[in-house]
């Protein structure tokens, strides 16, 4: 009976391994240029007597996952504000990326998305004068229907993603296995099965 106990013990430490150690997003959250760059846009914010936004981890990682799509495209002219309010963003994969964030795509579409490029080794200043000095981001980032947000960068592109407090624009995410809660809530279900077998095994020696 021990020994049966025991292969039980080790299947479930060979089944909890992954969902404590492993995680399929590369998103960690952002960095400290891409904090800069946000803290600065919400110092223009409060400049115009507007209140800051808050951090969406959905929106951020959106936002960084756009910058990792554009990280190849050369810094032009002919890029930035080229994204039209309430439009999907020109950019591979879109949905893919979403998915990757755990945002669905109907909750995003009265959001904002602002790519822009800055020279290479340019200061996270730059990129946060680039983008309040643009008269369409400008406009964005004056609407109080915003009120939250993220920062994302990847080579010489920074991206802006605003979200609202709406259904529809608030790039929240989902619960399911593939988000940090339907995480969380497998690897407590796993610790608990874990738990209840290391007390069966107690309990039968």
């Amino acid at each position: 009976m021990a020994g049966n106990n025991v292969a039980l013990l080790c299947i479930s430490l060979l089944l909890l391994a992954p969902a404590v150690f492993g995680h399929d997003d590369d998103y960690t959250g952002m960095t400290a240029a891409d904090t800069e760059v946000f803290n600065m846009l919400n110092e223009y914010r409060t400049r115009n007597n507007l209140s800051a936004l808050t951090l969406n981890t959905g929106a951020a990682c959106v936002a960084h996952g756009v910058a990792h799509e554009f990280q190849d495209i050369p810094c032009s002219n002919t890029t930035g504000a080229d994204t039209p309010f309430g439009q999907n963003p020109q950019i591979p994969d879109y949905q893919d990326l979403l998915d990757d964030c755990n945002v669905d795509l109907a909750n995003v579409k009265s959001g904002f998305i602002a790519p822009n490029c800055v020279p290479t080794g340019s200061f996270p200043a730059v990129a946060a004068m680039n983008i309040t000095s643009d008269q369409q981001y400008q406009a964005m980032l004056n609407d109080s229907t915003y009120t939250s947000g993220g920062v994302g960068s990847s080579g010489v592109w920074y991206v802006m993603v605003l979200a609202t407090s709406q259904p529809d624009g608030n790039f929240g995410t989902t619960t399911d296995f593939g988000s940090d809660n339907g995480q969380d809530s497998l690897q407590a279900s796993l610790f608990i099965s874990f738990g209840a077998l290391l007390l069966s095994m107690v309990a039968t020696l």
